[in-house]
């Protein structure tokens, strides 16, 4: 390894791992309701993970990558905030937490990592992203932590608790890590397990939102980028990073639901969203992207044609009928609408898929917490008229019911050229990766020739 990528890791984890520490302690607090407290850590240990190999009490992963006893644990004292303060995510570096330790790890190669601090027997979780100082594969996948930052509640605060009428809401990037939701934690939304299994050939290198955003043009040396999990959140440098990457001739293979919906800007360790009424008028075009440049021109859908699944809004069938759904939907199971429906089974897509398989991921998630769509005419092609920056010639490949404001059955499942030279697969769902990691054989089979059509 070069000597300046050692410098640089060890830097990074030191920054980070004074602010995970005291994630620890965030988590405390909100257990415990009290605004201002100091706690003592005793006999404390650090395990060093890779996404999606970690094992702890509440989850099964495999493997880690080293552990650390803390050798004078009890000495460490962490203290939040300030006295009598309720701490405001957005203030301060790291919501002006006071006392830190620090941990040297060497020779870590370039990647994402998992931290998880266990304390008394309870476990605290972290998450970073250490990326390559130049590119190393021909493939490139990205983590969203613009999102897991966005709902990350340390600090009493994220973007959906304070008021969004009044001001940009912001928050700081160097805050701990409190997962709000298993489907913002790192490990359960790793595609990384993966790769390493079904592809064991295919090298890759690890981004994400910021990493991107930090160095936009790293992009363009890769073939292959995928999106992954709830990418929900996209600075506008981020954004042209990866139209420069398709005008140059690469292709994408979008895993991700609910993506490019918030339009954020990053300023010094903080991340900004203006969502009050009427910011996409103001300079420089605020608030949702579909009112500045539709993400459907970028990935083929939106998740303003789509929304919610069926399940998430209707917990019962009986719940269901009584929303007065078309005639058609009522004809499906709830199973059958927790899945999405293959509409073109001779595509490479679903080459060596079971003849009998037409719907994808009823049982395993693939439809779970949100995702994306493209609106399609009475005849199932896509509607144009609804959706006049759909990329032209794009193919459904796959259909499902979602629920918002009404009732629609969209397109999920899209396959398009962004340009003469750039190909764009698009299964718009935060499930999609759930249903891969609950081992959904059919899904993986999709995903894996997915991925070896693109290349």
């Amino acid at each position: 390894m070069e000597p300046w990528l050692k410098r640089s890791i060890f830097a990074t984890i030191l920054t980070f791992c004074s602010v995970f520490f005291v994630g620890g302690c965030s988590f405390s607090v909100f257990a415990k309701g009290e605004p201002d407290f100091t706690v003592k850590v005793n006999n404390g240990k650090i395990d060093f993970y890779r996404p999606g190999y970690f094992k702890g009490k509440t989850r099964s992963y495999l493997a880690y990558v080293n552990t650390i006893n803390l050798w004078d644990a009890s000495k460490v004292e962490f203290k939040y905030p300030l006295d009598g303060q309720e701490c405001a995510s957005y203030k301060g570096r790291g919501c002006q937490f006071t006392g830190s330790t620090t941990v040297e790890m060497k020779d870590l190669q370039s990647g994402a990592y998992v931290f998880k601090l266990t304390v008394r027997e309870k476990e605290f979780l972290g998450f970073v992203v250490i990326p390559p100082r130049e590119p190393k594969a021909k493939v490139a996948i990205i983590y969203p932590d613009f999102t897991f930052q966005a709902y990350n509640k340390a600090g009493k605060h994220n973007l959906y608790s304070v008021n969004k009428k009044k001001a940009p809401t912001r928050v700081n990037f160097l805050r701990p890590s409190i997962s709000n939701g298993w489907y913002h934690d790192p490990n359960r939304m790793s595609i990384e397990k993966f790769l390493d299994e079904e592809l064991m050939q295919l090298p890759y290198d690890v981004h994400s939102n910021l990493t991107v955003h930090q160095k936009p043009e790293t992009l363009l040396n890769y073939d292959l980028v995928i999106l992954f999990g709830h990418d929900e959140y996209w600075s506008p440098e981020y954004t042209q990073s990866i139209r420069k990457f398709l005008e140059k001739g690469g292709n994408l293979l979008n895993l991700s639901g609910n993506t490019a919906w918030w339009k954020t800007i990053v300023v010094g360790d903080e991340l900004i969203v203006d969502k009050r009424p009427g910011s996409e008028n103001a300079e420089g075009c605020q608030g949702n992207w579909y009112k500045c440049e539709p993400e459907e021109a970028i990935i083929g859908m939106s998740w303003k044609y789509a929304g919610y699944p069926i399940a998430r809004k209707f917990k019962t069938r009986n719940a269901l009928v009584k929303a007065k759904p078309p005639e058609e939907l009522l004809s499906l199971t709830m199973n059958e609408l927790n899945g999405i429906e293959i509409v073109a089974p001779k595509h490479k897509i679903f080459n060596g898929l079971d003849a009998k398989i037409n719907r994808l991921g009823m049982n395993n998630g693939i439809l779970s917490i949100e995702f994306d769509g493209l609106p399609l005419t009475a005849d199932g092609l896509p509607d144009y008229l609804e959706a006049p920056d759909l990329p032209k010639g794009i193919k459904v490949l796959g259909k499902a019911w979602a629920y918002r404001t009404e009732f629609n059955h969209v397109g999920i499942m899209a396959d398009f050229k962004y340009n003469s030279r750039s190909r764009v697969l698009s299964f718009g769902s935060v499930g999609w990766i759930i249903a891969i990691n609950k081992h959904d054989s059919a899904v993986k089979k999709v995903t894996k020739n997915a991925i070896n059509l693109l290349l």
